[in-house]
């Protein structure tokens, strides 16, 4: 018995000596203001319905902050200097709404603040204050570890929903996870800058992301007139919309967007709007914004890219240059709003250094504007295309698929497609857009496929260099021809203009050992499709850069005879649509060659 409690007396006097931190406690927002403040390696929380400063407060390592408030707001301190420290909040069902100009959460400091979200948590500020306010040049990092928190962030007039208040910039802010709704107020971003504020240092890592401006924002970054720079994706799904002229990921009305980087998850990006000038999807802000070094890049990146009111969808607002944009894998789909190029700059705006490595990218121009390219009457100029398939499609009344735009509806100069290169395995399809027709009358030409906008009564002439085009393609379509046609393969190439390189379609002979050709992935994918295809049923591929079909296709049709097999490729330098019948042998044409091609295979099908 006294082993007994000599036993509970030691257990008691290890409890009471261990520091508080070691216990985490909930915290009633109803109860009072909340303070946590870095203190050490530990932090302290602090509450009080008057001065919450002066509380003494106690150590939490792990508060866990609920309930709801109208009254009462959250202030977290990183600390500043040798005080810099770490904070770990938990934000668990809170619902503060604050009319008076306070924010319902302030994170400040230069320390790192990591908030949890468990569950639905709503915050709403007054005039002036950001939804949940970041100040300070520490980290704010929001994290859902058990994938079932939500946030909802509503700034008041002139803050942003996750960022700076009014007149403030936001910076270092990292979205890992969770359900987060921004909303910025008047001229603030949806995340980012406040009114007359930058957003820089915006990381989205996980998580499902929905950012929306007040007016004259960025979704993602600045506020009005402010620029947004060094905003990265690399995962997650985010939306980011401007309501009015402002960029949906980059520069508020008057500002820039730069050092943008997606590189992971599903993004869509929407400029805002008036009737009279926008914002680009994703790059400058309305009335002058430029959008550059700008790039794109993860096989599973998924980018949509839509420009406001004489905006591009990925490059310059209403008047503002693109430049530095890069594009090295995934899947794009940019559209210019009027008189915006798809990629590249905005009404009247130039483009320059615009680089495609690889990916599927659609590019479709505003009215007068290029798919790649300049605005209305911009420039095209250093445009380089290595790898990947394009469709650039140029606006209606001659804008170039790539290159320049059209002259303005006074017809003065156009803009002019200049050391535009397509080289490597490229698959490029281009259309300039259609000439605009008053009455009879040719107004304006019609645009390039590749090269200048159309003029006065004159389309526009092409500029292509593709001496370095080895295993690639270049498929020039009508003036006008839809997008969507060229996508589908609904219509042919014009005659005769069709640009191959020496090596297309060839087996890739020197790779590194292991491996796998562009080809034989071709072949194993037709091969995959063939295996698992219903009774009786149709496998269609598209095999345009590839010059016939293995002996492994072949074989495995030949075990499938109830499948027929639809391949799109070239044929003598055009277009073609090959169907093998189900049942059709091939093997006997293929002997001992180890490739049948498909001029070959059109000469037996007919």
């Amino acid at each position: 018995m006294r082993r007994s409690v000599s036993l509970l007396l030691v257990l008691g006097l290890v409890l009471c000596l261990l520091p508080m931190s070691a216990f985490a406690k909930d915290w009633d927002i109803g109860d009072g203001n909340i303070k946590v403040i870095a203190e050490g390696d530990s932090q302290r929380v602090k509450q009080s319905t008057t001065n919450v400063d002066a509380a003494e407060g106690e150590l939490d390592v792990a508060p866990v902050i609920k309930g709801s408030s109208d009254t009462y707001v959250v202030v977290i301190d990183s600390g500043t200097g040798e005080g810099a420290g770490e904070v770990n909040v938990t934000l668990q069902g809170v619902d503060i709404s604050n009319s008076k100009k306070k924010a319902a959460v302030t994170v400040t400091g230069e320390g790192n603040t990591t908030i949890e979200l468990e569950g639905k948590n709503e915050l709403s500020s007054g005039k002036e204050r950001a939804g949940l306010e970041k100040t300070g040049d520490g980290n704010l990092i929001i994290t859902d570890t058990d994938d079932d928190g939500k946030l909802i962030a509503k700034g008041g007039e002139s803050g942003a929903g996750i960022g700076g208040g009014k007149n403030n910039d936001a910076a270092n802010i990292e979205i890992q996870g969770g359900t987060i709704e921004a909303y910025g107020g008047k001229d603030a971003a949806g995340i980012g800058g406040g009114a007359k504020g930058d957003g820089t240092g915006i990381t989205i890592s996980g998580g499902k992301v929905d950012a929306e401006s007040g007016k004259n924002a960025a979704g993602i970054g600045g506020g009005k007139e402010g620029d947004g720079s060094d905003i990265t994706i690399s995962g997650g799904e985010v939306t980011a919309t401007s309501t009015e002229e402002g960029a949906g990921i980059g520069g508020g009305c008057e500002g820039d967007g730069t050092g943008i980087t997606i590189s992971g998850g599903t993004v869509y990006a929407y400029g805002g709007e008036t009737n009279k000038t926008g914002g680009a999807g994703i790059g400058g802000g309305a009335k002058g914004g430029e959008g550059s070094k700008i790039t794109i890049e993860g096989a599973d990146t998924s980018v949509t890219a839509e420009g406001g009111h004489k905006a591009a969808g990925i490059g310059g607002g209403n008047g503002g240059d693109a430049g530095d944009i890069t594009v090295k894998d995934g899947t794009v789909s940019a559209t210019g709003g009027k008189n915006g190029a798809g990629i590249g700059g905005g009404d009247e705006g130039d483009a320059t250094r615009i680089t495609i490595e690889g990916g599927t990218v659609t590019a479709e121009g505003g009215e007068r504007a290029a798919g790649i390219g300049g605005g209305k009457s911009g420039d095209g100029d250093k445009i380089n295309i290595s790898g990947g398939t394009v469709i650039a499609t140029g606006g209606q009344d001659g804008g170039a698929g790539i290159g320049g735009g059209a002259a303005a509806s006074d017809n003065s100069n156009p803009g002019e497609g200049s050391n535009i290169t397509i080289s490597g395995s490229a698959d490029v399809s281009v259309a300039g857009g259609e000439a605009e027709d008053v009455n009879g009358y040719k107004k304006t030409g019609a645009g390039a496929g590749i090269g200048n906008g159309g003029s006065k009564s004159t389309d526009g002439a092409d500029d292509l260099d593709a001496d370095g085009l080895t295993s690639g393609i270049v498929k020039f379509y009508e003036p006008g021809t839809d997008q969507d046609d060229i996508q589908d393969g609904t219509v042919d190439p014009i005659e005769g203009k069709t640009i191959v390189g020496p090596d297309f379609g060839k087996v890739e002979e020197d790779k590194a050992d292991g491996a796998e050709s562009d080809f034989e992935a071709f072949c194993r994918m037709v091969i995959r499709k063939i295996q698992t295809a219903p009774s009786n049923g149709t496998v269609e591929v598209d095999g345009r850069r590839f010059a016939g079909l293995s002996k492994s296709v072949i074989d495995a049709l030949s075990q499938r005879s109830d499948v027929s097999l639809t391949v799109r490729c070239i044929v003598g330098g055009k277009e073609a649509q090959l169907t093998i019948p189900a049942g059709f042998d091939l093997t006997t044409a293929l002997g001992a060659k180890t490739v049948l091609s498909f001029a070959e295979i059109a000469k037996l099908v007919g």
